[in-house]
């Protein structure tokens, strides 16, 4: 296995420190904690991966040094996004996730197709 890390501190990728709130036992933490991730816009490929939904929504994937769960809250240019997938590659340094703009008001666009 070939240990991604040193990617982090490389100055070929722009890497950054960002507040992430938890959500623990259905509730946000008060406090933000902070991380340190690589942030790229997603493919199309990416995006498959998410609900059909929130494909629409504005997306970045994120290679992480800390663990996530889904459902917590990362701020990036201060916008709140949603951890929506998370894969655990801590084998090989890192953790990967998609994250999509988050609203407190959000929902689904549309309550589908209604049969009569």
């Amino acid at each position: 296995m070939i240990n991604q890390k040193a990617r982090f501190r490389s100055s070929h990728f722009k890497q950054g420190i960002y507040h992430i709130k938890r959500l623990e036992n259905g509730e946000y933490s008060e406090e933000k904690q902070l991380i340190t991730a690589i942030v790229t816009p997603t493919t199309p490929n990416d995006l498959e991966l998410l609900p059909e939904g929130e494909r629409f929504y504005p997306t970045f994937k994120l290679y992480l040094l800390e663990s996530v769960n889904i459902g917590d809250l990362v701020e990036i240019q201060n916008v709140q996004y949603k951890i929506r997938t998370f894969s655990n590659w801590g084998d090989y340094g890192y953790y990967h996730a998609l994250a999509v703009q988050h609203s407190e008001t959000a929902s689904d666009r549309s309550d589908g197709f209604v049969i009569t």
